[in-house]
């Protein structure tokens, strides 16, 4: 093998290598542009799950407020048409 051969390869190796590194470098360059963009929107994300949270709690509490209020009038119907029952029962039988 001639040295021309040997060096033509060599360089051939040489740029192959650095057309990779430059691949390399611009990759990482735009995955560290990229960083900012996404800290803040994992920012927002985290801000509306805290959000949803508090909405969620918010809910599940007039849930429960309402769970009793409904179960109340339930019972106040419930005596309600116990009364009515024991009013109509009262009532002579018109024959």
């Amino acid at each position: 093998m001639t040295e021309s051969a040997s060096l033509d390869r060599a360089l051939a190796r040489l740029a192959a290598a650095l057309d990779g590194l430059e691949t390399v470098v611009g990759l990482r360059i735009a995955h560290d542009g990229a960083r900012p963009e996404v800290e803040a929107e994992l920012s927002i994300m985290q801000e509306d799950r805290a959000r949803l949270a508090q909405d969620l709690d918010a809910a599940l509490t007039r849930n429960n407020r309402l769970d009793a209020a409904l179960s109340e009038s339930g019972e106040r119907i419930d005596r309600a048409m116990g009364s009515i029952r024991a009013v109509l029962d009262a009532q002579p039988a018109n024959g």
